[in-house]
């Protein structure tokens, strides 16, 4: 029992430090909103790129949402490779925020960004995310998978929460996204009991789920990312992202 309650203070001072480094931090506290169109032409301080190996991302012109620049990210075979939660080979492109910018657990956020699959993208039947709101982990063993991620499988692109009850389907575009861009916006109250994700693909609202949402014995902050993560392949994939904004939400 000692080391049951021992390691329980030990997670609740954890969580305590947790909480007043990112105040400490600024993350979520200004209801500012977040902006990159990529127009400075390089990848800037909102980002960290340790998940993503040197030019797997670039900034562009020659395919864009708005402005002049867009973000390119191209994955291969061996790129940041390693096993994810189900003992299966990954690989990943992801640009991830800064961790000054990690939003808490009872907040709302909002999070916008236009996508563009190419039309030769692989239309394959393995694990692809395109982006991922994750909470950091107290016991990473358990490689436990984001709680809400987007996903691009056999050319259908939907949306997945994950709890403590597992993984379920929210939401499934009902229209191939191949070839154009497509604009999403997602809309986020993390909570392990009053979660909540709504959002809107081209400015019409598809998706509103209320529930749980996240992990209660992990640290209560989520980071988001996106790019490419799949399972291991051969095939090369290219995909582009602009216009990304994220925004504190009053409840």
């Amino acid at each position: 029992m000692r080391v049951a309650i021992d390691s329980v203070a030990v997670a609740a001072r954890r969580h305590l430090l947790v909480g007043i480094l990112l105040l400490l931090g600024g993350v979520a506290a200004s209801a500012e909103p977040v902006v990159d169109g990529f127009e400075d032409g390089a990848v800037g301080s909102l980002w960290r790129t340790h998940r993503v190996k040197a030019g797997g991302v670039t900034v562009q012109k020659d395919v864009v949402r708005s402005g002049q620049s867009a973000l390119r990210f191209e994955l291969r075979e061996g790129d940041k490779a390693d096993i994810g939660g189900d003992g299966e080979q990954t690989e990943r492109a992801e640009l991830q925020e800064a961790d000054r910018l990690r939003a808490r657990f009872g907040e709302t956020h909002e999070y916008a960004f236009s996508m563009h699959v190419p039309a030769d993208f692989p239309i394959v039947d393995t694990r692809l995310v395109t982006a991922q709101w994750k909470q950091p982990c107290d016991d990473c063993s358990k490689n436990r998978s984001p709680i809400v991620a987007q996903r691009y499988r056999k050319g259908v692109l939907f949306v997945t929460i994950e709890t403590l009850n597992g993984r379920s389907t929210i939401y499934r575009h009902p229209e191939p996204i191949q070839g154009r861009w497509i604009d999403l916006r997602y809309r986020i109250r993390f909570g392990w009991t009053d979660g909540a994700v709504m959002l809107w693909v081209n400015g019409a609202q598809v998706l509103d789920y209320r529930g749980p949402l996240g992990y209660p014995d992990d640290p209560d902050n989520v980071y988001f990312k996106f790019g490419l993560y799949r399972d291991r392949m051969a095939q090369p994939m290219v995909i582009y992202f602009d216009d990304y904004r994220r925004e504190r939400i009053a409840d």
